[in-house]
């Protein structure tokens, strides 16, 4: 297994919260730190998707980190 420490965005309805998980990369590329815009804030979170192309969803992601008992 290939655990990586990601920081993923999670949308609360007024705003957003960025919480780190801990994620399985074996499937997936190695994540990149990037910057987006809301909420008159700047927040970083990390971006990758699946050697098959595709894109994670976060709200994916943060079921799958519950799941996988490494958070």
């Amino acid at each position: 297994m290939n655990t990586k420490n990601v920081r993923i965005k999670i949308n609360t309805g007024n705003t957003y919260e960025v919480i780190e998980v801990c994620l399985d990369f074996s499937e997936r590329s190695t994540p990149t730190l990037s910057r987006f815009y809301a909420d008159g804030e700047y927040y970083f979170v990390h971006e990758w998707k699946r050697l098959d192309g595709t894109i994670d969803a976060y709200s994916a992601c943060l079921k799958e980190a519950i799941e996988n008992g490494l958070n």
